[in-house]
């Protein structure tokens, strides 16, 4: 990045594994890849050196998220001025770590979620593109990018498709809101979930 005062995206994901009540998040700062390798809180099954193919949202989930009737759990956060809202039969749980914040919405059986992991941005330039993660994290595959907004002071943010050696391809959404850097991740195959939820997302006024 040329621009003066830029803050470099140096979280691209960060990868909480959860199990049972216990929850641990493992951080690096020095290299800003170097979380990619994690699983996602709802995978099971799988080494650590194994790589898992994407897995699909079962036809009872899919068919679930395709109406917006079937989301009638609310999550309202009580860190950060978002809410929104997911299906039935999943739990929706939060971790603060010290550099980081995570919400993880999740169906453990069905082995289906979304991960939102929150950073501190203070650069003043809200709008994410394409080139501006590149340049920031080298490396980082960004594919089939497309602008998305969440509210007035969102700025504007990206949807894309990325990779990650643990889960294969990956849905991302980012955005930044008030200061804090919005990464939303799950399988690419499971989309679906991802964009329901996403469409019920709300910033709380006057927080």
């Amino acid at each position: 990045m040329t621009t003066k005062n830029k803050s470099s995206i140096t979280f691209p994901l960060t990868i909480v594994i959860i199990v049972v009540i216990i929850a641990v998040v493992w951080w690096s700062s020095a290299d800003p890849l170097g979380t990619r390798g994690g699983k996602l809180p709802f995978q099971k099954g799988a080494t650590d050196n194994e790589t898992v193919t994407p897995i699909p949202l079962s036809s009872e989930i899919a068919a679930l998220v395709a109406d917006k009737a079937n989301l009638t759990e609310i999550y309202t956060d009580t860190t950060f001025p978002f809410s929104f809202q997911y299906p039935r039969g999943f739990t929706a749980s939060s971790l603060l770590a010290e550099d980081s914040y995570t919400v993880v919405v999740q169906n453990t059986a069905e082995r289906s979620g979304i991960q939102i992991l929150i950073t501190p941005f203070p650069d003043t330039d809200n709008t994410l593109t394409k080139e501006r993660i590149e340049a920031d994290i080298p490396g980082i595959l960004v594919k089939d990018p497309q602008l998305v907004t969440l509210g007035a002071n969102s700025g504007q943010g990206l949807a894309f498709l990325s990779d990650n050696p643990a889960f294969g391809e990956s849905r991302e959404v980012w955005f930044i809101y008030k200061g804090q850097l919005y990464q939303v991740t799950t399988y690419s195959t499971q989309d679906a979930l991802l964009q329901a939820i996403m469409n019920t997302w709300q910033f709380v006024a006057g927080r």
